[in-house]
């Protein structure tokens, strides 16, 4: 492999870009030592280009032969939110530097929370459906079943498959009505009447009819979903949020809106129209709109970082703590609270599986700042190391 593909390929692995064909090839030509330890020294480039604050020494040795074993013993996971998870797990290592090498150091000694913290563990697959009767479903936790609406409409929900609509000849054209809830701690995925697909992130909600009708596609969102959106041209598909309205035709897009303040849109792929009462803006690919009542500005971003919790991570680009804390409470259920106002401030730059207990990622956190977390039951203390 040449420098400038071998600089293409350390790019493009940190970015998560590469094909499952490039990563095995990448994987053979990393046998040799040789190899390996030019491919760890571009790594070492690319963490100092990416700025992060503190780079404490670690056992690269051990680093890599964990990534190898999980990768070996490792197959892609079927469920579309954790797909490719093990590229993420790489991932941790070349941008936070200790990732998945202070794992297993943390294995081997005693942390402020490690242990205490471990009996928190990641969201899981839960929500709760409200039919248009008025009763509520749950779902997940082995759940599985057929419901049918009073327009005929058939509901199928299964432990790890989407929740699925089969819209019924004899609907008719009464619009009716379903809202799914996911808590905090939780997450879940839907596919609507017209193919759509929608994957929530914990507390969130989403109301939509469970047959389309009309005009227009219309589902109402509070919190954050990744939406793929079927195309068709003669009924466009419009997502309202408090005073955001986005309209798209066939198109891949985030939404955030858990801050009441501004709603995120981030489109990944096609063409979106996001507006409030008073103007309009076209979206093009990487392009996300930060939408106010009265104001709407639009900005280049990365897209991988942004939908990268629909693959069961946490990323992060020059993140303040404050926020990356908001979303560890939304997954973890806990709530944090800053002792000292002033580390809500610190940016972060990094990525980390979503799929750990909470300890493993705030022993990240730690091990990049001079931090404590005190857990006192669902209350996580952030304060200064002693």
């Amino acid at each position: 492999m040449n420098e400038e593909k071998l600089v293409d390929y350390i790019y493009r692995y940190c970015k998560h870009e590469l094909s499952d064909k490039e990563y095995t090839e990448l994987n053979s030509w990393l046998e040799k030592d040789i190899n390996r330890y030019k491919f760890e020294d571009y790594l070492k480039l690319y963490k100092n280009g990416r700025k992060i604050g503190c780079w404490r020494a670690v056992n690269e040795t051990v680093a890599w032969n964990r990534i190898s074993d999980r990768i070996s013993h490792v197959s892609p996971v079927k469920s579309p939110r954790i797909k490719f998870w093990w590229r993420y797990a790489a991932v941790v290592v070349c941008v936070l530097g200790i990732g998945l090498a202070f794992y297993h150091l943390a294995e081997d000694k005693t942390t402020d929370l490690g242990d205490v913290t471990t009996q928190i563990a990641p969201g899981s697959r839960k929500a709760v459906l409200h039919l248009s009767n008025g009763s509520e479903v749950a779902l997940g936790n082995g759940a599985s079943g057929v419901l049918t609406e009073k327009n005929g409409v058939k509901i199928n929900y299964a432990e790890e498959a989407s929740l699925t609509y089969e819209t019924a000849e004899s609907a008719g054209e009464e619009m009716v009505y379903n809202k799914i809830v996911v808590p905090r701690g939780g997450e879940y995925s839907l596919i609507l009447a017209d193919g759509s697909e929608v994957y929530l992130n914990a507390e969130s909600e989403l109301t939509y009819p469970v047959a389309f009708k009309g005009k227009e596609r219309k589902v109402t969102l509070k919190g954050e979903a990744f939406f793929k959106v079927k195309k068709d041209q003669k009924h466009p598909f419009i997502v309202q949020s408090n005073y955001n309205k986005i309209e798209v035709v066939g198109t891949q897009f985030n939404v955030s809106a858990y801050n009441e303040k501004y709603i995120k849109t981030t489109l990944v792929e096609g063409a979106v129209k996001v507006a409030n009462d008073k103007e309009m803006q076209l979206l093009k690919p990487g392009e996300q709109a930060i939408c106010s009542s009265n104001s709407l500005e639009v900005k280049n971003v990365d897209t991988q970082i942004v939908i990268a919790w629909v693959q069961g991570v946490f990323e992060f680009e020059n993140m303040k703590l404050k926020e990356i804390t908001e979303q560890l409470g939304r997954w973890y259920d806990v709530e944090f609270v800053f002792v000292n106002p002033e580390l809500e401030e610190i940016i972060y730059t990094g990525a980390v599986t979503r799929y750990h207990d909470l300890g493993f990622a705030l022993n990240l956190l730690k091990e990049l700042s001079d931090l404590q977390f005190i857990l006192e039951g669902k209350l996580v203390k952030v304060v200064k190391r002693k």
